[in-house]
């Protein structure tokens, strides 16, 4: 340990991590972090770092650190899988850097990567992490000649043909001998996609399965299916992408954490889930790269969202990024919507409830919040009654054991609700916890879904971006009390300085808020600006939008294939602006 002027440094090596890879560092990096909470006892206010000399460290989950945690958008309150191992627990400690001196972080079994809990003025910065045998399995095709095909396998995965069918094996533990995980053909449960190597499109479609009669191990990694009649899809240089869908632990996470930093990583695989940030202030993601190692022949980069921002407050910053590989949306920035379950007599007691069965089982309400009531049919909220909690008579707190429900809160307000908020009918949603966002100077390829994913009322910058070949709209706003619940409206938006190359979706900017009753006189959203972008479009509308109020559509530089191609699209939108924008037929 070194001490210059309040400068703590914790070397990881000091307390057994291994750099040459050889050993588990997990329990070596567990007392280097005990070593800085001592020191933070200490010394409240410097600032330490958790110094990886630079080398390769290897993290097994059975030694890992494991808490019983509740994630957004995963398993909801599934007790199967409250438990989660972490690699690198930051927890209940303040202005702490995890160094990682461009070194090899590689990752075993099913585990989070690292966490911040209770933290504030945290970085992670210079470091590259990978699994040595990722849960998604990516398999090329090579070769094919009638109905067959010659497809590859990476080095990575353990695979045995068994009556008939492609068995998939995990690596076996270095402590029990047991392996990590199965799966057979495309998993139970699955989720699939295609990976075109050609074209580097990516769909959500799966068809190397499709009426096989007989798979056969050629040795070397390769194995031959013989069809009844192959997929046209089935084509040399095509990756198919298999994996479970259960988003068994974030492939990182904060929580009830502030001032969190990940600086300059390489992250080439994600298990269960993306980068989640939980009732948290202020996070910032500099110089990020969400892409699988392409010379493994892996395609795979994230189980599902890479970056997703769930009730946070303060500034959300992403900027300098690039995201290749997800299976679901590379960043998607929301709240959530609690359904208005129950109300006293005195309309001052409510019970609010998660409705979507990936969330529960975090508290996501504190006395001295805002929150503010929406209609269920219109999404528009109840005008000018923002209330405020008074005290929260129960709820989810992270921990099963203390609580009679993982879904239900019953908060009581200082002022009554008002009569127009009926049971069932209307959600609430914490505004407290609504951060600004600016996502900025990142470049979007490889991806079956949408880009960037938006709903929060606080200004929102989306600028000097590029977006390829995406499967669905690069930047899409909603808003949804019915499905996701993912919450809430926008108020200041700005779409500035952006290139979309040959996107889908109906519009490639998309706003969609999910409503089954209009109103005539109010809309959902307003104050969204677009302007100086290029469009370069398939056969779709540069921009698709429904209810919004104040919509500006300037200066931008279209580029369409036809004639009668429709570049705008507007519904129950009021105050429209569009002027200035050139466009281009290029038939």
């Amino acid at each position: 340990m070194q001490n210059t002027e309040k400068n703590y440094v914790v070397y990881v090596t000091d307390f057994g991590a291994d750099p040459t890879g050889q050993t588990d560092s997990a329990e070596a990096v567990i007392r280097a972090m005990e070593q800085a909470k001592k020191i933070r006892r200490e010394d409240p206010e410097g600032r330490i770092t958790l110094d990886f000399p630079r080398g390769t460290y290897q993290f097994y989950p059975d030694k890992a650190e494991e808490r019983e945690l509740y994630v957004s958008n995963t398993v909801g309150a599934n007790q199967e899988y409250k438990y989660k191992k972490i690699g690198i627990l930051v927890e209940d400690i303040n202005h702490l850097t995890v160094e990682g001196n461009e070194s090899q972080f590689i990752f075993h079994g099913q585990m989070t990567v690292f966490a911040a809990i209770r933290s504030e003025d945290v970085e992670f910065r210079n470091f590259t992490e990978d699994f040595q045998v990722p849960t998604a399995v990516d398999i090329t095709v090579e070769s094919v000649e009638e109905n067959m095909a010659v497809v590859y396998i990476p080095e990575c995965y353990d695979y045995a043909v068994e009556n008939g069918e492609l068995h998939w094996y995990g690596e076996r533990s270095p402590y029990t001998g047991e392996v990590y995980w199965t799966g057979i053909n495309l998993f139970k449960y699955n989720y699939s996609q295609s990976n075109n190597r050609i074209t580097k499109i990516t769909v959500r479609e799966n068809h190397l399965f499709d009426d096989y009669m007989r798979i056969e191990d050629l040795g070397n990694h390769r194995v031959r299916f013989s069809y009844e009649k192959k997929h046209e899809s089935v084509q040399p240089g095509m990756c198919y992408q298999m994996r479970l869908t259960i988003r068994d632990t974030p492939g990182a996470f904060f929580w009830m954490s502030k001032d969190i930093r990940m600086i300059n990583l390489n992250l080439r695989y994600l298990h269960g889930f993306g980068v989640l940030g939980q009732t948290s202030e202020n996070i910032t993601l500099d110089h990020v790269i969400f892409r699988a190692p392409e010379e493994t022949g892996r395609t795979t980069a994230g189980y599902a969202d890479f970056i997703q921002m769930s009730g946070c407050k303060g500034k959300i910053k992403i900027e300098n990024c690039y995201f290749a590989n997800a299976h679901d949306d590379p960043i998607n920035i929301h709240g959530t919507f609690q359904q208005v379950v129950a109300i006293s007599d005195d309309r001052r007691e409510i019970r609010v409830r998660y409705m979507h069965k990936e969330t529960a089982g975090f508290p996501s309400f504190a006395p001295g919040d805002e929150v503010e009531f929406t209609s269920r049919s219109t999404m528009l909220p109840v005008e000018n009654t923002i209330g405020v909690v008074e005290k929260i008579i129960s709820s989810p707190t992270g921990d099963s054991s203390e609580v009679e429900s993982l879904t239900d809160t019953v908060i009581r307000l200082e002022s009554p609700v008002p009569e127009e908020v009926k049971e069932n009918a209307y959600v609430v949603e914490n505004i407290t916890f609504t951060p600004e966002v600016e996502v900025r100077n990142c470049e979007f390829r490889e991806l079956p879904t949408r880009g960037v994913l938006i709903t929060t009322r606080k200004p929102v910058i989306i600028e000097n971006n590029a977006f390829y070949k995406l499967g669905m709209a690069p930047v899409y706003i909603s808003c949804d009390a019915n499905n996701w619940y993912e919450s809430g409206r926008v108020e200041d938006v700005v779409i500035r300085n952006n290139r979309f190359y040959n996107c889908q979706g109906d519009g490639v900017i998309f706003i969609e808020p999910i409503i089954t009753e209009s109103a005539e006189e109010r809309t959902v959203h307003k104050n969204i600006r677009i302007e100086k972008n290029s469009f370069y479009l398939n056969q779709n509308h540069a921009v698709d939008a429904s209810s919004v109020d104040g919509l500006q559509i300037i200066d931008n530089e279209i580029h369409y294939s036809q004639k009668d191609q429709e570049l705008y699209v507007m519904k129950a939108c009021k105050n429209v602006q569009i002027e200035n924008n050139r466009e281009y037929l290029e038939e």
